[in-house]
């Protein structure tokens, strides 16, 4: 087993009141398998992965990933695990603009001192379709180029878990379908596991297994 959530719960607070965002939430994954999260404006998506990645902290419960409870991890090891366990796709990119393409994609391997980033890096830009942009800057690539950028930093790094936070959201329906086609593509080729969290149903049948985000917690379609 890759990710074991136990009895996850996460609130803030509003006022004099206590909203409940996740309760009690649980959550197995196997390696190699992936998982579509629908759910709602506000219901609690990208909180839940910001706390599976540990970018955030549950109010209680564990989260365990490749045998390592996240919770007793101090922030600089949590840092280091994120960059070598965890690849993250956002909606909206998240380039460095002060960085061609390809030194985008081997900055996280540069920090990992993992040998020879730039040939690595090539090498996912070109999985990607990207070989003829590796110079080029995040406000010279469209949209859909920037994802691809992201999408082979993200994967470059081989990571046990991959966390997709709605990556096609904004992007035009032709451009995410392509972008969404070459994520799926390869996440089988490196048999990596995928959470995707997205509103589009269609999307999600693209994911072995489909759950709702409902009342804080994970709930089988």
């Amino acid at each position: 087993m890759i990710l074991n959530v136990q009895k996850l719960k996460k609130s803030y607070s509003q006022g004099l009141n206590k909203l409940e965002i996740i309760n009690d939430l649980n959550l197995e994954l196997e390696k190699g398998s992936t998982l579509a999260i629908l759910g709602q404006s506000g219901s609690g998506k990208s909180t839940l992965l910001s706390l599976l990645s540990g970018l955030d902290q549950p109010d209680d419960g564990k989260i365990i990933l490749d045998g390592m409870d996240l919770g007793r991890l101090g922030e600089s090891e949590l840092t280091d695990l994120r960059a070598k366990k965890i690849g993250i796709i956002f909606q909206n990119f998240h380039l460095l603009p002060h960085l061609s393409a390809l030194e985008n994609v081997a900055l996280s391997l540069e920090i990992l001192k993992m040998d020879k980033p730039f040939e690595v890096a090539k090498k996912w830009l070109s999985r990607v379709g990207l070989s003829s942009r590796e110079d080029h800057f995040p406000d010279q690539l469209s949209g859909g180029e920037k994802q691809r950028v992201a999408i082979a930093r993200a994967l470059s790094i081989s990571p046990d878990l991959i966390l997709a936070d709605e990556p096609s959201g904004s992007l035009d329906e032709e451009t995410g379908d392509k972008v969404m086609d070459l994520i799926f593509g390869l996440v089988r080729e490196e048999n990596s596991t995928l959470i995707l969290v997205t509103h589009n149903k269609e999307l999600a049948k693209n994911c072995e297994k489909t759950v709702h985000l409902n009342g804080g917690k994970l709930v089988e379609s």
